[in-house]
């Protein structure tokens, strides 16, 4: 196995943790995280934002309005994209409209989202208990984020412009 073939498979393997069992999510609570390009991520509860420090420094410091669970930003830290809140699972009956993805660019403007429709028909999405698993990991390329759903489909979303394109 290659290095990059051990690193997707590691990657989705911790995207899947959560549909192993039908157990609720924690509560939302303050958090902070350091990407392996050293951009900053903090979930500010008491501000109800997360912000971001890209590697340029805290001077360009910017804000997604909302605490969110699930935030993967560019190695730089200009861009971010902001999963479903259940991580790799939907609550509930899924819909083509349902919205699994924001992108997000600095100083804090929404680039826009993304429907589960534009994925796959939510007819074949995999159950898991009570809920239902829509993706299997997410990597930064360099132009964009590199993903995987439950079809065996890989995709690319790139932030600028927008664009998704299955591989």
């Amino acid at each position: 196995m290659t290095p990059r073939s051990l690193l997707w498979a590691v990657a989705f393997l911790a995207a899947a943790t959560p549909a192993l069992a039908d157990q609720p999510l924690p509560p939302p609570a303050q958090y902070f995280f350091i990407t392996e390009s050293r951009v900053h991520v903090t979930g500010v509860l008491a501000r109800d934002v997360v912000r971001i420090e890209p590697v340029s420094g805290i001077e360009d410091t910017w804000e997604i309005p909302g605490w969110r669970r699930n935030v993967h930003p560019s190695a730089d830290g200009q861009y971010v994209l902001v999963g479903n809140p259940g991580l790799n699972l939907l609550e509930g009956e899924p819909t083509p409209e349902r919205t699994v993805m924001e992108v997000w660019a600095a100083p804090g403007e929404l680039l826009g989202t993304v429907p589960l429709g534009k994925l796959m028909d939510p007819a074949d999405l995999e159950p898991a208990a009570s809920h239902h698993r829509w993706i299997a990991g997410y990597q930064w390329t360099g132009t964009g984020w590199r993903f995987l759903t439950p079809d065996g489909q890989f995709w690319h979303l790139s932030p600028n412009p927008l664009r998704l394109v299955r591989e």
